[in-house]
Order: structure tokens, then sequence, then C-alpha cells
């Protein structure tokens, strides 16, 4: 497939800006989702289709338009003679997609609008939707405007979703670190980024067989009725103070193994000593936003007052084993706003980590 484009750099980034029509993107153009389910790990969230049917309606209002570009990306290089001054013809072969980072629903909306949607625009939860609502043939030839970015593989298209739409709306960061995960460390895309890395060990800990938390840990796209303990965006964000400790992040990624490992067992003690919040942990705030920006927030405390840079689960348990009403069910209790829940506010987690860490200083001498 071929299209008149012009080819613009960015800081070592090419660019080719042309037009295409809905009957071309409906061929060409698909987007990375992420469906754990089906074994498939993109890093986009799946359509809302109300937004479809949003789009297609307005298109369809005398002088509407969509003026801003679909941005979609070509995974290598893309193949390009000169035409005119100025001008180039881009040729994207036969069997080969542009992935679409941002304009997903103005392209389904678009497809919807013309009869050109599929099943494999759809999320799972669209099973009796209408392909032939609109069914509109005269908008297969729709032109919209199109930016194709040259992308050397999934991880810097994953980058890139998530600068552009993090500037312009909600975005999951766990599904955009996700897809930067599948990058090369030594590119950037993820070595100076304590989310990213954060991602990597939340991934660990759902994924890691003797992890306390294996298999329950929400992926933004799996089922809400699942035995979650809590959302991996909810681990990812409460890691933050570990992975911005000034030791661990000299220690990333030579010893990430070993940093991945002490936050697994960290979390192996608390097991240990407070079982209940894992068996019941509907009941219990350990799970909870509060609890676990505290809980992580002492890790690297107790490394510092234990004098060693990777305790173990057994050096972990001894301390937490003598916290006090910080390990007692009644402290973590939902129902006791005396304890935990209810300090729900950022600057409220940090007092009540103040706290606990206070007890941790003097139970370790």
């Amino acid at each position: 497939m071929k299209f008149p484009a012009i080819r613009s750099v960015q800081n070592g980034i090419v660019l080719y800006s042309t037009q295409m029509t809905v009957s071309d993107m409906a061929q060409v153009a698909r987007t990375d989702f992420s469906n754990p389910d089906s074994g498939k790990y993109g890093y986009q969230r799946h359509p809302n289709s109300k937004r479809y049917f949003e789009i297609a309606n307005y298109v369809m209002q005398k002088r509407a338009a969509l003026p801003p570009a679909i941005i979609m990306s070509f995974r290598g290089k893309v193949k390009t003679k000169e035409i005119a001054e100025n001008v180039l013809e881009i040729d994207i072969p036969k069997g080969e997609n542009l992935w679409v980072i941002d304009g997903q629903h103005r392209l389904g909306g678009l497809k919807l609008l013309a009869g050109l949607l599929t099943q494999e625009d759809l999320g799972p939860g669209d099973k009796d939707f209408d392909f032939n609502i609109y069914n509109r043939r005269e908008y297969a030839s729709f032109q919209q405007p199109v930016v194709i970015m040259e992308c050397d593989d999934v991880a810097s298209e994953a980058h890139f979703f998530a600068i552009i739409n993090s500037k312009a709306k909600k975005v999951s960061k766990y599904l955009a670190n996700e897809g930067i995960l599948r990058g090369d460390e030594s590119k950037g895309e993820k070595s100076s980024s304590w989310d990213t890395r954060a991602t990597e060990i939340t991934v660990y800990l759902n994924d890691t067989k003797d992890s306390p938390f294996f298999g329950h840990l929400k992926h933004p796209n799996s089922p809400r009725d699942g035995n979650y303990f809590c959302s991996r965006l909810g681990v990812l964000n409460s890691l933050e103070d570990i992975l911005k400790d000034p030791f661990y992040v000299g220690e990333w990624p030579k010893n990430s193994a070993k940093i991945k490992r002490m936050v697994l067992e960290y979390w192996d003690a608390w097991y240990a000593v407070a079982p209940f919040a894992f068996t019941a942990h509907r009941d219990y705030a350990m799970f909870k936003n509060s609890g676990l920006i505290a809980l992580n927030t002492c890790v690297p405390y107790i490394a510092q007052r234990l004098k060693k840079d990777y305790p173990t689960k057994a050096d972990f348990v001894k301390v937490i084993e003598k916290l006090g009403r910080f390990k007692e069910a009644n402290y973590w209790d939902t129902e006791n706003k005396s304890g935990m829940v209810g300090r729900l506010g950022k600057g409220q987690i940090k007092d009540e980590a103040k706290l606990i860490k206070a007890r941790i200083t003097e139970v370790t001498g």
C-alpha cells in the first residue's frame, strides 16, 4: 500500500505526514491491545465502544471534521522513493501493519460509520455489537490525516504511547510501562524510569510461584471478578520509595534480580506474620493504596537499620514480629477508623509510615 507523504525528523525520530482513507486504515491499521486471558500482551486498554458511537454521530454532522492526525507506528524502516520535490512515496508492504499509537477511538468510530468495524476492534464485553448499525459506505473514502513514526520495536512504540497520551488524557501507566519493558535498557527507554522498574517488580511478584502475590495482582484488562488482592497499578505506585532510594538506584540494573527478590521476601515475611491480611484480604487495608505505600516505604529503612543491602525473609520476619499493633489484625481492619484505613491522603499515609518507622527504630536498637 503506497501513500504520498512529507518526511520530518525530530531528534532522530523519522515521521511521515500523509492522509489515508477509512478503507485504507481498515486494511492496514491495528492496535496493540493487552489481553492476558488470551495470552496477548500489548500495551493499550481495550477500547470503549461508547466512544465509537460518539465519534460516528459527530462525523455525520454538517461541517464536522477530525483535524488531529491519527498517530501510527511502523516497526522498522519505511521504504520510500522521491516522487516530487519534498514529497516521498511511502510503501507499506503487504502483510505489514501500522500500529495505532494515538487515535484508536477515532479510527474505530470512522470504521463503525463506514461499516468496516470488526470483532478485532472491540473489547471483551462487546459480544452483541451491531456492526451494521450505520454502514454508510460513502465514509469509506473519508480522508483522515495520519502521522507515521518509524519505531525500532514495540517497546519504543509503547514509550511514545505513554508520552503522547499522558499529556492528553488518562491512560494506564501500568500497560504503557509493561510495553516499555520489552525494550533494551541500553536504549534509554526504561533505564531512568523508576515506574518502569516498578512494573518489572510487579510482574515478578505476580508471576513467581513462591510469591505470596502469585496470580493475585489484577492486570488492567483482566475481569473484575477474579480473586485479586489489589491492582498491579497499585503495587507499581507503592514501590516508588524503594526505587528512588539512592542505593537501589545505583544497584539497578546490575542487581535488579536481588532487588526483586528482596521485595518478594519482604511480603513473604508479612504473609508469615500476618496471614489474615492475605487469606481475607477484603477485610483488611494492607492491600489498599495506603497500606501498600506505607509498608513498601519501610523497606529501605529496614535495610538501613539492619545494615544489610538485601535483607532476607528471615531478617524481615524478625523485625515485623516486633512491630506490636502495626502487625495486628485490629490495626489493618477496614472497620477500624483508628488504624491504617481512613488515612488515605498521601500526607496521612506518610505520617502513618513515620509511626511504623519509629517502631522499627525501637525494635532494631
